[in-house]
């Protein structure tokens, strides 16, 4: 295949799964080692598309036949599809059925401002998420990278589904959330294994690991007291998974538990006392929270540099992203609860 036939394979591809430029640089770096055998070069996602294979060990040469990835591929492809019809026709019930609700709010145009708005912005989510997922599923040459990133992206269309539901429904609101959370422990350790897999996946991780400075597994004076420093390398990648690890745990029995103390009236969602199941179970996702948090940056601090070359991920906004899609939003219903208790915000309406 000539360079311009690569140009136009690489400009398919790259705005639907490559930030700018990195699949030049991929690309390149395969060509760089078209020649040798680099076996102690870190691994990089095999594109199965590409004339010009690296030579360098990886997942797809290792353990991938090339008529088992076509044969995923075609089925993705039929999934996509099928996604696109699933949602074109969604958005056609949905539509007129958000109209025949709103027009039942009209006397209270606080509410009906509220839910319009918040059905509009909701559709248009839905429309882009859904949109970005089907690329994936169409152009999926790179499975072991892409189940990940199309994990992660269900997250969005089902933030603004469960909001829309929560305002329609109000007194089912809590178990309406309780699918959200579930959903969001496994985003997280989605997110996890993402980055370990750009990375070159778990052995490949741990060497790179290993000839990191000794100051990425040190930890500051007040976590010191409580923690020893981490060895670079295999102790240091384990102890950043089981930081997340744990969240998701905690994450989901404080789900269940939610669910099963509300129908009591023992959870008490925004009200804080000694007798108030929310109390206890904001304490300890807060404290998870925290600790998920802080070995998440300390594994982007770790791997950042990695994670810029020789392919440019963009590893600071999809942090970001995950960090205030996940972790923020829950800190900010936790103010708002808080702000709520002590009569400084009230409620508008029913809400």
């Amino acid at each position: 295949m000539n360079n311009n036939e690569d140009n136009n394979r690489i400009d398919t591809y790259q705005p639907y799964f490559f930030p700018s430029n990195s699949r030049n640089d991929l690309l390149s770096c395969y060509n760089d080692h078209e020649d040798g055998n680099d076996d102690d070069a870190p691994y990089i996602p095999n594109n199965p598309d590409d004339d010009h294979p690296s030579n360098r060990p990886t997942k797809q040469t290792k353990n991938t036949h090339q008529p088992s990835h076509d044969l995923s591929s075609r089925l993705m492809k039929i999934l996509g599809k099928a996604l696109a019809i699933t949602t074109t026709l969604a958005f056609l019930i949905a539509i007129p059925s958000i109209a025949i609700v709103v027009s039942f709010y009209k006397a209270d145009r606080a509410k009906f401002a509220f839910i319009v708005s918040a059905a509009t912005f909701v559709l248009i989510t839905v429309a882009m998420s859904m949109k970005l997922i089907y690329h994936h599923l169409n152009n999926w040459y790179m499975p072991d990278v892409q189940k990940y990133v199309v994990r992660l992206l269900w997250l969005v269309p089902l933030y603004a589904i469960q909001s829309l539901l929560s305002l329609l429904f109000q007194d089912a609101r809590i178990y309406i959330d309780t699918l959200r959370d579930l959903y969001e422990a496994f985003v997280i350790q989605s997110f996890v294994y993402y980055l370990m897999e750009i990375l070159g996946g778990e052995d490949t991780l741990v060497s790179i690991l290993e000839g990191k400075d000794a100051h990425h597994g040190q930890h500051d004076r007040l976590t010191g007291l409580f923690f020893h420093d981490w060895d670079m390398g295999l102790e240091f990648l384990l102890q950043c998974k089981r930081g997340v690890i744990q969240y998701v745990l905690i994450k989901t029995l404080a789900t269940i538990a939610t669910a099963a103390l509300e129908p009591f009236g023992l959870y008490c969602e925004g009200e804080f006392g000694w007798d108030k199941g929310y109390t206890y179970i904001s304490t300890v996702i807060t404290f998870s929270q925290c600790w998920a948090l802080y070995c998440l940056v300390l594994f982007y601090h770790a791997t950042s540099d990695n994670l810029r070359d020789p392919v440019n991920w963009r590893p600071m906004g999809k942090f970001l992203c995950v960090k205030g899609v996940v972790f923020f939003t829950w800190w900010q219903g936790l103010a708002i609860a808080l702000l709520r208790s002590r009569g400084i915000i009230g409620d508008i309406g029913t809400w």
